[in-house]
């Protein structure tokens, strides 16, 4: 079971025992119902568990690249000149 799209989607006291018993075989998990999960939580302990922190495309590259583009909105925004490969209609731009 993979859970990367939002915390209490998964009732975590179920997957524990869904593990643990072997009705389930394994969890991905990148979310949790408390964010960020608790020191010794019960999920931890297990081996067929696999966690990490939710920061998909928080790289260096990513933060680099929204900051351009955040500051070509800005300046877009400023000068009235609308950024034609963000407009979904493009063809009422004229």
């Amino acid at each position: 079971m993979i859970n990367t799209a939002r915390g209490g989607i998964v009732e975590e006291k179920a997957l524990h025992e869904a593990l643990v018993s072997g009705k389930l075989a394994g969890a991905g998990l990148d979310v949790f119902e408390q964010e960020p999960p608790p020191s010794g939580h019960s999920l931890f302990a297990l081996p067929n568990v696999i966690m990490a922190p939710h920061v998909a495309g928080v790289t260096r590259e990513a933060v680099d690249r929204m900051s351009e583009q955040t500051a070509r909105n800005i300046l877009s925004a400023l000068d009235g000149q609308p950024i034609r490969q963000n407009v979904i209609n493009p063809d009422v731009l004229g």
